[in-house]
């Protein structure tokens, strides 16, 4: 039996280094700064719907050590990243004392594709925080079960604690260990009740006390509230194919949103064929387990599908994978020549999703300055946005937070002047970032914009509008949508029904116009 030896961690580290070094020049986009700017206050927000001290408590730090420097926050991620990736290679070892095998997996995990928005996008590190205390209270209760540390048991709650106010999704850690005292075969009344039973009072110790400091939408909310069984097990045959599918979600999504048929379809044969390889192929009880890991820590976000929210599952999913490999493979020499190609096509999908994200920060960086010096120029005192790039190729750019990321520019860029007060009537997300320039805006009257993206591959989108976000509904021509600033109209769709152009009336006649 060979042992873990340090020499492994480095080798990871050293690995690490060409693949996220240059997500160190990626500039801070979307809802970035404002998530940086409040983290102080979110700190003792109570009442916050997302209140997640410990992950906001590294944004705290963060913004004292790095300041305005978006390097440094990216540093941060990578960092964290990291180790996640050493747990990942001590958990599988427990599973596998094989260093090869422990390895592999960790390799897997440090490179899947999957993780570029935790990773890449500042905002997005909750589930990485998360993941880090949801894998150190599995890997001590793990040891506490098989003896080794007495004191791993109280570990494990408090880091599950931890875990949990730095996100919701470690709800799901109890139903992991009530799997692993199966594949332990410790299955019995005194290890459910003193082992378990002890994280659920924890679940509903912190609901209660975030319940009573006045967060009444914890458990469902516009967006969070679906609990039709045929959606959730769609959803979970989505977050699947996300797995294991390491690029081209954009296309897919836009192909099987135009055909349900077919989506149905291959969602149930995907989670047929699973259940049937899992107990009809004679897969080891270690790719079971790891299996059911996978799902069972999908459950607390079954009711919308969301890719960040698969850094967690992700771990089941390359550990289960890396066994199963090595199961199936009849010499090691195949095993590390499949290991091999996966990672080969996951770190070309990971670095083609990491120049995305160092290009729409040049965009957002670009754009910003131009919009600050307009504002500059023309001593705009009240401005409406006719529209702004969400984001480009499904990464952020102005998705959310808009207000606060101009607020920063302008402070950069002229001393002692404040932002005018701002508002967007329209969002884009663009294929190619080279798109923005085909924008056509053809004025109407002196209150009314159409704007059109016929002839690109770029569509208008609601990130505001939850029953679009949620998925209740889709965009329909003729559709309305109101705020107090001015009158959305949806004109035209294409055939995959993405929103193709719009007519923007405006309600505030002495509103300035920037576009």
């Amino acid at each position: 039996m060979n042992s873990i030896r340090r020499t492994d961690y480095v080798l990871l580290a050293i690995l690490s280094i060409p693949l996220f070094f240059n997500s160190l020049n990626i500039y801070f986009v979307s809802d970035n700064i404002a998530h940086i700017q409040k983290a102080w206050d979110n700190l003792f927000n109570f009442d916050y719907y997302y209140y997640r001290p410990v992950s906001v408590l590294t944004l705290v730090i963060d913004r004292w050590i790095w300041g305005a420097s978006a390097a440094g926050y990216h540093l941060s991620n990578w960092l964290i990243h990291l180790f996640n990736v050493f747990l990942v290679y001590r958990i599988t070892y427990l599973f596998k004392p094989s260093r090869e095998i422990a390895f592999a997996a960790a390799l897997l995990f440090l490179i899947h594709p999957i993780h570029s928005l935790n990773i890449f996008w500042i905002s997005g590190r909750t589930d990485m925080v998360c993941s880090f205390f949801f894998l150190l209270s599995f890997y001590q209760a793990l040891r506490w079960l098989r003896g080794k540390g007495k004191q791993g048991r109280y570990w494990s709650l408090i880091f599950f604690l931890v875990s949990l106010m730095a996100k919701e999704m470690a709800l799901g850690l109890p139903f992991i260990l009530l799997g692993l005292l199966w594949y332990e075969k410790q299955w019995n009344r005194k290890n459910i009740l003193g082992l378990i039973l002890p994280y659920f009072v924890i679940i509903v110790l912190v609901f209660l006390f975030r319940f009573n400091a006045g967060n009444r939408e914890l458990l469902a909310n516009e967006v969070h509230n679906i609990t039709n069984p045929l959606v959730l097990l769609k959803n979970l045959a989505v977050y699947l194919g996300l797995l294991a599918v390491p690029g081209g979600h954009v296309a897919i999504a836009d192909f099987l949103g135009a055909n349900q048929l077919l989506f149905s379809f291959l969602a149930i044969g995907g989670l047929a064929g699973t259940g049937f390889i899992l107990f009809k192929y004679r897969v080891s009880r270690r790719v079971q387990f790891w299996t059911l890991f996978t799902i069972l820590s999908l459950l607390p976000v079954l009711r919308l599908v969301m890719r960040w929210y698969l850094y967690i599952p992700s771990v089941g999913f390359v550990i289960a994978v890396t066994l199963w490999i090595y199961e199936l493979g009849k010499t090691r020499w195949i095993a590390r020549s499949v290991i091999a190609s996966i990672f080969i096509v996951f770190s070309f999908f990971l670095i083609q999703q990491q120049n995305r994200w160092i290009t729409a920060g040049e965009l957002a960086k670009d754009l910003s300055s131009r919009y600050v010096q307009e504002i500059q120029e023309r001593q705009i005192t009240r401005a409406a946005f006719l529209t702004v790039p969400a984001e480009v190729k499904e990464i952020p750019v102005f998705m959310y937070g808009f207000q606060e990321f101009l607020s920063f520019r302008v402070d950069e860029k002229m001393d002692n002047t404040r932002l005018p007060d701002i508002v967007v009537l329209s969002k884009i997300s663009l294929s190619e970032s080279s798109e923005l320039q085909k924008l056509e805006i053809s004025k109407i009257d002196s209150l009314t914009y159409e704007l059109s993206l016929l002839n690109t591959h770029s569509q208008f989108i609601f990130p505001e509008h939850s029953g679009f976000i949620s998925g209740r509904e889709r965009p329909k021509k003729g559709m309305i949508i109101q705020t107090e600033i001015a009158r959305t109209e949806i004109v035209e769709l294409d055939l995959l029904g993405r929103t193709k152009r719009i007519r923007i009336r405006l309600l505030d006649p002495v509103i300035q116009l920037i576009h």
